[in-house]
């Protein structure tokens, strides 16, 4: 997986997340990866969960993205 997926995936989970903030090929990237990912886990990926995950990857991955553009 890319880790721009990857950050789609993270930055999806979190419900406070608009989906008009992606185009609407990240969007169904996204939906089809979250529907890979709970099928391959057998249970609903849980929303809070990820989102304190994806809070910490973010803080760790905006600097790096930023510093590369």
């Amino acid at each position: 997986m890319s880790p721009r997926l990857s950050w789609l995936l993270l930055v999806s989970a979190i419900p406070t997340t608009p989906k008009w903030a992606m185009t609407s090929s990240e969007v169904s990237l996204v939906e089809r990866e979250s529907e890979y990912l709970s099928r391959r886990w057998s249970f609903p990926v849980h929303h809070s969960l990820l989102g304190i995950i994806a809070l910490v990857v973010s803080t760790q991955l905006l600097p790096l993205s930023s510093s590369l553009h």
